[in-house]
């Protein structure tokens, strides 16, 4: 008998939960199917995306347990979600004492968290991913500074001291309005949580937003307008990308070839592009094996 072809709202859940199965989180709430349903279509309404989550059951193709949705083929996901989400919590309370110093470094606009613990889906070994936005053509004194303050206050993730650790992988320009290719991009959009913005305090809506002293901010302020007004901005943000990329370029990993090489006026640096190449590697071959082909839109 001939399969009954996918509606699709139904097509578009399981490339969602494809995707997410590719990212490590291998079951999903009703709410994170509304909330990261791909393709920007998070109108859908909840009860539609429930009705198509029922009728994918019928079909034996996804399973329910618990409140938490998952391939037929992946059983027992669920009570692994639980844990890593507790875990998450612990690593949220670690986290917003731990990065409060970046607010204060020159330079630096915003902060987003992003990976597994804006997933709710970290191990109690994992780090904490963070994207850091910068002023237009400061990002390589920024990168430096915070490389150097967070070494010495032991919150950088280095060698094996990972969990709990800050990763900064990901140094975004205030001008660059997309987060990297599109694979990147998909990542970072669906997947960050606003956590603080130096000139929209008030609109960040997050429970974990940080609040920063106002007095240190100050500083930071008069800071600034000493280093452009001296000018000696432009000429720290020369040296310091001089000697980031040459850096960069020796290191053994090697910077993605797919990705424009760091240069001195750099509005988007990224460190985990290799990461994100092997999660879209996992999600073709979750595509594949539930009858779907990758689209790149």
């Amino acid at each position: 008998m001939k399969k009954e072809p996918l509606t699709e709202l139904e097509e578009l859940v399981m490339r969602t939960l494809s995707y997410f199965n590719a990212l490590g989180v291998r079951s999903l709430t009703l709410l994170e199917f509304k909330k990261y349903l791909l393709n920007n279509r998070s109108k859908e309404r909840l009860f539609d995306i429930q009705k198509t989550l029922s009728m994918l059951k019928k079909r034996g193709l996804v399973n329910q347990k618990n409140g938490f949705w998952y391939y037929t083929e992946e059983k027992n996901t669920y009570p692994e979600r639980i844990k890593r989400a507790k875990t998450t919590l612990t690593k949220w309370d670690k986290f917003s004492s731990e990065a409060l110093f970046l607010t204060y470094i020159p330079y630096i606009r915003s902060l987003a968290v992003t990976g597994s613990v804006s997933l709710s889906n970290s191990r109690s070994k994992s780090d904490i991913d963070i994207m850091i936005r910068v002023k237009e053509g400061r990002i390589w004194i920024s990168r430096l500074i915070v490389t150097l303050v967070s070494y010495i206050l032991k919150r950088r993730r280095y060698g094996k001291k990972i969990q709990n650790r800050l990763c900064f992988n990901h140094y975004i320009a205030t001008n660059e309005n997309r987060f990297g290719p599109p694979i990147i991009h998909r990542v970072v959009s669906n997947i960050h949580i606003p956590v603080w913005d130096q000139y929209k305090e008030n609109s960040i809506e997050s429970l974990f937003f940080i609040k920063p002293n106002k007095y240190f901010l100050s500083i930071k302020k008069y800071l600034e307008i000493f280093l452009e007004k001296s000018k000696l901005g432009n000429i720290l943000e020369n040296i310091f990308g001089k000697i980031q990329i040459k850096k960069i370029q020796k290191n053994p990993i090697g910077y993605p070839k797919d990705l424009p090489e760091p240069v001195i006026d750099s509005g988007n640096l990224i460190f985990y592009y290799p990461k994100v190449k092997k999660t879209q590697n996992k999600y073709i071959d979750s595509l594949k094996k539930h009858g779907l082909r990758f689209r790149t839109n």
